[in-house]
């Protein structure tokens, strides 16, 4: 199953708006959680992700919050450094993880 677009869903459940990259990848991650284990999947399952980031100067505390949620053996992951988007955020993930 892919996840995809938290971001939005973020901003719109939790109406999180600015705050920094680690709190923002908090709240994304957060709400990624709850997707997957709603549709029967897990953290544990997640075999890609996809960070977005305004900045690569974020991947500091990107990386810190997203070592609490991931497991030891991560799933592959890339980081792309991208411009600005409409919404008030600095970072946007997307995973692939079975179910």
């Amino acid at each position: 199953m892919k996840i995809s677009r938290q971001q939005i869903v973020a901003y719109v459940s939790v109406r999180f708006s600015g705050g920094s990259s680690g709190e923002q990848t908090e709240a994304v991650l957060q709400i990624m959680k709850q997707a997957l284990e709603g549709a029967g999947s897990s953290m544990e399952k997640v075999v890609k992700v996809t960070i977005y980031v305004t900045d690569a100067a974020h991947f500091g505390p990107v990386n810190e919050v997203y070592e609490r949620y991931l497991s030891a053996l991560y799933p592959v992951r890339s980081l792309i450094a991208v411009d600005a988007w409409p919404l008030p955020f600095d970072v946007e993930i997307d995973c692939i993880a079975e179910v």
